[in-house]
């Protein structure tokens, strides 16, 4: 199933409850960062429902690596210093930059409902809000599963 891209998604993503509800029907690898995981637990939630929560959707949790570190450090030296701030507190956001490290698989699809905050980071084809991912995977990914 070459056809569907790996999907990386980000923290807000998850705020959509149709693309929650759909994503377990999604055939291709879907992935968080430990960072984005480290956020969920920072909300007050336990390991163990934050595990169960992806496990629900079939979402891996990947550990954070040297060569993502190091994919990170070069983004963030790499992005103009406009690029590297929140557009709201204009405080560079370590978050994003770090879960954007995690980007390493270039064929992949980086999902999130936030998309200025990375698109200085990548390439603007690479972006996808979750609207756009069930539009143009959704159809093809229930239609397959029925």
């Amino acid at each position: 199933m070459t056809d569907r891209p790996e999907l990386i998604i980000d923290t807000c993503a998850f705020s959509n409850g149709e693309f929650r509800h759909w994503l377990p029907s999604y055939y291709g690898i879907k992935k968080i960062s430990a960072i984005t995981y480290a956020e969920y637990l920072a909300l007050g939630k336990n390991s163990e429902s934050v595990k169960e929560f992806f496990n629900a959707m079939k979402v891996k949790i990947e550990s954070f690596s040297i060569e993502q570190a190091e994919l990170s450090a070069a983004i963030l030296k790499s992005t103009p210093v406009e690029g590297r701030r929140c557009k709201c507190c204009h405080q560079i956001n370590w978050n994003d930059v770090l879960i954007a490290g995690h980007f390493t698989n270039l064929a992949a699809v980086f999902v999130t409902d936030n998309p200025k905050d990375f698109h200085s980071f990548f390439d603007s084809k690479t972006v996808m809000t979750t609207e756009e991912v069930l539009q143009k995977f959704g159809d093809r990914a229930m239609q397959r599963s029925a």
